[in-house]
């Protein structure tokens, strides 16, 4: 039986490549839990007889959660997607797809063999075999062959007289004597810890790429904001000549009914007639217009009221033009301009 640990690499790489943009320790872990899964079935077999690559084993269990996931997320609000958005889906279908494939389907090449349809059909099958190119007999390939040998899908035995020894119940039966040997087989070869350090040594790298992003994002985001507030400084520095200067051109008040009146100019400077002129209502003191209702601030024409800009961040690396309006008796509002 191949080592728990080996499942939990073959586990490692699948999410490594499979996550995508939802990696993080906590769903790498998840992936990995999920490939060890499947041995928990040695404990089970000191109640139930046999259960060892059988009750957890079988494709009934990923084969019941495949569905219920796909029917939840054919729903107009998957409660999956709703409760842990659109990372915890992808994560729970990578889980499934390391639990059958690094969970059973390791365990499924190899001499003890695994219980696929149990409980409905009592059989444990095994697939052994190699695959040579000879240059006398050509190419040997005896994966595909069935029968009851020793290579290709072969039928090991049922639970009744099958044993699969484990740390956990070494001896067949649900009892163990006191003097059982109990050994946990960590690694058997070379090449499954070559596949151990290899899945270590990817998530590793993965981990860091993922860190380096990050950074350079939140760099990003601190640039930008860097930038605003160099801006803000400079303006600071202008004299108030610049001020007064920028204010009379830029500064505009337009009535829909008059010409329009430069804010900057004091009122000592206003012609007789501008000084007469009765000021208008407020668009709240304004008679209702056909329809019943006031128009709001900057529809139907009235932008003038905009005339102040600020260079705000609007997301992490987009960044438009906002305005307000100075008017007293509204407050500041914040349109685009």
């Amino acid at each position: 039986m191949p080592p728990t640990l080996l499942s939990g690499a073959f586990g490692l790489l699948l999410g490594v490549a499979l996550l995508g943009a939802a990696f993080s320790r906590r769903s790498i872990t998840v992936v990995a839990a999920a490939a060890m899964l499947p041995d928990l079935d040695a404990v089970a077999s000191l109640i139930i007889l046999g259960a060892t690559n059988s009750l957890l084993h079988n494709l009934w269990v990923p084969a019941i959660a495949g569905v219920i996931l796909y029917w939840d997320g054919k729903r107009a609000t998957p409660w999956l997607r709703t409760r842990y958005g659109w990372c915890g889906q992808r994560v729970v279908w990578v889980a499934l797809a390391a639990y059958v494939g690094a969970g059973v389907g390791v365990d499924l090449f190899s001499y003890e063999g695994v219980n696929l349809f149990y409980p409905v059909h009592d059989s444990f099958y095994a697939i052994a075999g190699w695959l040579i190119y000879s240059t006398q007999d050509g190419l040997i390939e005896t994966y595909l062959g069935v029968g009851a040998g020793d290579t290709g899908l072969h039928v090991a035995g049922t639970t009744a007289t099958h044993h699969i020894p484990t740390w956990v119940n070494p001896t067949p039966g649900t009892s163990n004597p006191d003097e059982a040997e109990r050994r946990v087989t960590l690694l058997k070869s070379g090449w499954q810890a070559v596949v151990v350090v290899t899945s270590i040594v990817a998530v590793t790298i993965r981990g860091l790429e993922q860190r380096v992003e990050t950074s350079l994002e939140d760099s990003g985001h601190s640039s930008g904001y860097e930038a605003s507030n160099l801006d803000v400084r400079e303006d600071s520095h202008k004299t108030e000549t610049e001020t007064e200067t920028e204010t009379r051109l830029t500064e505009t008040v337009h009535d829909s009914n008059t010409d329009t009146i430069p804010i900057g100019v004091p009122h000592s400077e206003a012609s007789p007639e501008d000084s007469a002129r009765q000021p208008e209502p407020r668009n709240d003191e304004r008679e209702p217009a056909k329809g019943g209702e006031n128009p709001a601030p900057g529809e139907s024409g009235d932008q003038s009221w905009c005339h102040r800009r600020s260079f705000t961040p609007d997301s992490l690396f987009s960044w438009r033009w906002h305005c307000s309006t100075g008017r007293p008796s509204t407050g500041d509002y914040s349109r685009s301009c």
